[in-house]
């Protein structure tokens, strides 16, 4: 049976970008049966931004009519919002846009076709960057995504592999999530990287995660004074947030760990057979969930050194070496995945790992300079 979908769509002082989001989301759903509302969230523009934002849902209206606006009296930030719009949703499964970026053509049709065939409680897909003159550039890297899928284009992740989709950037605008699914985390309040707390901990708990290797989400590289995503403070927040989230995933493990034994105790010769398969397949799932986060945590932080300008490389360097020695030693990311296929492509990452871990800062300094 077809799915229907609600998006909450985020937007503060960028309402000269929101207009082409809705349109984006709007058009790219055409015949597809598959969008139902749009909530926009303002969360606390300026004055003239904030009526800019009701002029865009007026003029979209025509095209959608079910589209509405919240607003927040005070600037809240991305968790709150979003929270707050989720609030207003009713349809089966729900998505997040951020004001500045973009719907591909016909990524309504796409994600329906899925969610109808799959029915998971979430499904993720890929992202590709575009600019204003529309030119599309790859998010991610192709061969890594290539090894995770293998071959397929729609491919369920259960069991200790639900993690894998980790490496791929944990972000959310191209991630599509059952309302009653979503409503049982909801965003975390106060964090940055709101979106790699939610999905890290939603992969902790779900049983069933379905990706699909095709193009749903585009992240707009138009250059915007004061974009808050390119900004090198929210940039070196990564380290102190993906360290959190390493507490949190050894929290979990540790607990069910503890729950496993305490249940095997004074038990029968059978139960604790079975509790030992049981801590046997939770320690393959906390591997697999260290290496991916640790394999995002790279991703991240290569592409932040990369695209922003940190003023103090040294220091931000030694943050980095010290988080990572004090992360859970794991086997090799090629060694846990090598069930996926030639895992040489994967070489790269112990040797950046071991690389941050090891050696000298000077060093660091002048490649990432």
């Amino acid at each position: 049976m077809p799915k229907s979908m609600d998006i909450v769509v985020t937007t503060c002082n960028d309402s000269e970008f929101l207009r082409e989001a809705l349109l984006s989301i709007i058009y790219g759903a055409q015949g597809a049966g598959l969008l139902r509302r749009i909530v926009v969230v303002d969360d606390a523009s300026r004055a003239d931004a904030a009526a800019q934002v009701t002029a865009v849902v007026d003029e979209m209206k025509p095209l959608h009519q079910d589209i509405v606006v919240l607003r927040n009296s005070a600037n809240c930030g991305l968790s709150h919002s979003r929270n707050r719009g989720i609030r207003l949703c009713t349809s089966e499964y729900v998505s997040f846009l951020d004001a500045d970026d973009l719907k591909p053509a016909g990524w309504g049709a796409i994600v329906q076709d899925i969610l109808t065939a799959q029915e998971p409680e979430y499904l993720f897909t890929c992202s590709a960057l575009i600019d204003d003159r529309y030119t599309f550039a790859p998010f991610y890297d192709h061969e890594t995504a290539d090894k995770l899928f293998q071959g397929e284009t729609i491919r369920e992740f259960t069991g200790h592999r639900r993690f894998l989709p980790l490496m791929l950037e944990p972000q959310i605008g191209n991630k599509y999530f059952k309302l009653a699914t979503i409503n049982a985390y909801l965003f975390p309040i106060g964090r940055k990287f709101e979106d790699l707390y939610l999905v890290a901990r939603m992969t902790l708990n779900l049983d069933r995660v379905v990706g699909a290797n095709v193009v749903t989400h585009l992240y707009n590289t138009t250059e915007r004074a004061g974009r808050v995503t390119m900004t090198p403070r929210l940039k070196a927040d990564i380290i102190g947030n993906v360290a959190g989230i390493y507490a949190i995933f050894a929290y979990h493990f540790d607990t069910v760990h503890e729950a496993i034994e305490a249940k095997a105790k004074d038990a029968g010769a059978r139960a604790s057979e079975a509790a030992g398969r049981e801590l046997k397949i939770l320690q393959i799932e906390r591997q697999f969930a260290y290496a991916a986060l640790k394999f995002a945590f790279i991703r991240m932080l290569d592409w932040s050194v990369n695209t922003i300008a940190i003023g103090d490389m040294e220091r931000f360097v030694g943050r980095v070496g010290q988080v990572f020695r004090a992360l859970p030693p794991q086997p090799s990311v090629a060694q846990m995945l090598n069930d996926l296929a030639n895992p040489r492509t994967l070489e790269w990452y112990d040797k950046v790992a071991e690389l941050f871990t090891n050696a000298d800062t000077t060093y660091l300094c002048q490649v990432y300079a």
